[in-house]
């Protein structure tokens, strides 16, 4: 969660998987320089989407790529139901 005017995110955590724990970690947040290194990777690329994909070996049209969104649909599909529209 984050603060309201954004410069402090909060998380908890610190347990066992599944469980919430019993730590909340307090972060400083430099909005200024988050915005700086998104505004360059949007520059750089394009879109966040085109910056994701160049990590990817093979890009969005790789093979790999194309797996991993055939994958993630067919999981939408069995999640939703094949039926549903």
């Amino acid at each position: 969660t984050a603060a309201f005017d954004g410069s402090t995110i909060f998380t908890v955590g610190g347990g066992a998987a599944g469980d919430a724990g019993n730590v909340v970690n307090v972060w400083a947040v430099n909005a200024a320089v988050l915005d700086a290194n998104a505004s360059a990777a949007a520059g750089e690329y394009g879109s966040s989407d085109a910056r994701l994909a160049a990590l990817i070996e093979g890009g969005a049209e790789g093979e790999f790529y194309r797996e991993a969104r055939d994958y993630f649909l067919y999981s939408q599909l069995r999640a939703q139901g094949e039926d549903s529209t």
